[in-house]
């Protein structure tokens, strides 16, 4: 049975419901920011920082609902309100955390002039930086929350797992008395007493070896003794 610990289960909950906001605001700025470029792309043009920046960010947030979503279903379903296993949210929440860290470096990097790389006309970058720039730093200071949410959330999976397996290893052990018959009051035998199991010969003194009652001298026919 896994452990229960109440006060980091509602951590979890509301870093789960946090993510799932920063993921949305992600989605947003995305969106935005691609619609202030559309109007200015041209064919040919390859994949540039702005594609990159923005498709890191999606992957790192579309992966975080996902997994945020999976974790609900099975607590709300769960009859004792437990979620994942901790192992593969070990996984997931580690892939999460890469993924937006390589979204924020990016944005970070390409912040100042993300539109340097292609072919635009200089007038056309600038515009498209006075327009956008505001939505990519706003892009920058989500990616930022949702990798610092997923660290949070990482670290907490691996002691929860830690725990996991040190109460599958401990064992416990019950002892039960099991009655012999015969050796208990109101049995076919009388109870088992060791101030009983010896009786004296006659003219027995303490600290004298007990000499056992089954042992007999043996007897010649002429009425000796003696081997």
């Amino acid at each position: 049975e896994r452990p229960f610990y109440p006060r980091w289960h509602r951590t979890k909950l509301a870093l789960l419901w946090l993510s799932l906001i920063v993921s949305a605001v992600i989605f947003g700025m995305g969106i935005t920011i691609g619609m202030f470029n559309a109007p200015y792309y041209m064919d040919g043009d390859g994949p540039g920082p702005a594609e990159i920046e923005l498709s890191t960010s999606g992957s790192a947030a579309g992966l975080a609902v996902v997994v945020t979503t999976c974790e609900f279903l099975k607590t709300l379903l769960s009859r004792r309100r437990e979620g994942l296993h901790p192992g593969a949210l070990v996984a997931f929440h580690l892939i999460i955390w890469l993924l937006a860290l390589v979204a924020t470096v990016s944005a970070a990097i390409y912040d100042t002039d993300s539109y340097f790389w292609y072919d635009y006309p200089r007038a056309d970058r600038s515009a498209l930086q006075s327009q956008s720039q505001i939505y990519q730093q706003v892009l920058l200071g989500f990616d930022c929350t949702l990798l610092a949410i997923h660290l949070i959330l990482f670290v907490g999976a691996c002691v929860e797992t830690n725990r996991l397996e040190k109460a599958r290893k401990k064992v416990v052990i019950v002892r039960v008395p099991v009655p012999v018959a015969g050796a208990y009051p109101g049995g076919p035998h009388p109870a088992f007493d060791p101030r009983r199991s010896f009786v004296p010969p006659p003219g027995w003194q303490p600290g004298q070896y007990p000499v056992p009652l089954t042992t007999k001298i043996p007897q010649h026919a002429d009425g000796g003794t003696g081997p």
